[in-house]
């Protein structure tokens, strides 16, 4: 079933027309802004809908707290046997495990397992040739709501590309932005924190993305190497080119911890990112 989209649409003289439509997905808010050029309303609506349908996709492949997504579905059949899953869960899933080297072992999406260790993401075997999952140990709990919004926002580019859009801004539930071009009359878009200033940093094709604690209450994000939540308000805020990478960065930052070698070693693996806030 399709998003629901709410969207204003506007002509301004010596820009353009201006598209700004709103949705809701995997429990936040997508708030979508882009400069259509000369584009009409109806085509403007209509890219906005792709996207919107694009994310759902992604929901609905990966989202393993609901119980009709695929992911939930071929957890049983994969803990006995190789079993086919479609093209764009097994792309979802080698980019996940793929991020687990990279973020050394602190991005990790068996984290949830019932007999977690460092070694239970190789129990995870995914054949991209064959498209298959395996899944060697019986107990192997899949989470990919760590990086999901910043995988989906990474999915919606190639529609606006291909829609010929050259600025425009995603924010996804206000943890993950992606930022496209230039703002009206500006040099890239300019992105505040809900608790500053409004300063904000500007942003011209990179994503910001945040990962952390915004209450004492709140604890969802698990260090893999100890297997306890990470307690305490905090947040970690990480400018990358795509969306996704933010997403594995600023959570295996905030999972690592405060120690500064190990922040640096992992942030290494991150060609032109920067941390905004740890």
């Amino acid at each position: 079933m399709a998003a629901h989209l709410s969207h204003i649409f506007r002509h301004i003289p010596q820009i353009g027309n201006v598209v700004y439509a709103w949705w809701a997905a995997m429990h936040s808010r997508i708030d979508f802004v882009a400069l259509v050029d000369d584009k009409p309303e109806p085509l403007a609506i209509d890219i906005a809908s792709r996207m919107a349908e694009e994310i759902r996709a992604i929901e609905s492949a990966a989202n393993r707290f609901n119980p009709d997504s695929e992911l939930s579905r071929v957890r049983a059949t994969a803990a006995e046997k190789p079993t086919v899953i479609s093209n764009r869960l097994a792309g979802i899933l080698d980019f996940a495990i793929k991020s687990h080297a990279r973020s050394l072992g602190f991005f990790d999406i068996t984290v949830g397992s019932l007999n977690h260790s460092a070694d239970t993401i190789n129990s995870v075997e995914l054949s991209l040739d064959n498209s298959t999952l395996f899944l060697n140990q019986s107990d192997v709990c899949l989470d990919l709501s760590g990086m999901l919004k910043g995988y989906a926002l990474e999915a919606i580019r190639p529609i606006l590309s291909d829609a010929g859009i050259d600025n425009a801004l995603v924010n996804f539930g206000n943890s993950s932005v992606m930022a496209i071009g230039n703002a009206p009359s500006a040099d890239g878009w300019n992105v505040a924190f809900a608790d500053s200033d409004g300063s904000g940093i500007s942003l011209h094709d990179e994503c910001l993305t945040t990962s952390g604690n915004n209450s004492p209450g709140r604890r969802h994000i698990v260090n893999p190497t100890t297997g306890s939540m990470v307690e305490g308000v905090g947040q970690v805020a990480v400018v990358t080119p795509d969306a996704a990478s933010g997403e594995v960065l600023s959570t295996a930052l905030f999972a690592a911890g405060t120690d500064t070698a190990i922040q640096h070693a992992i942030a290494a693996n991150f060609a032109h990112s920067r941390i905004i806030s740890q």
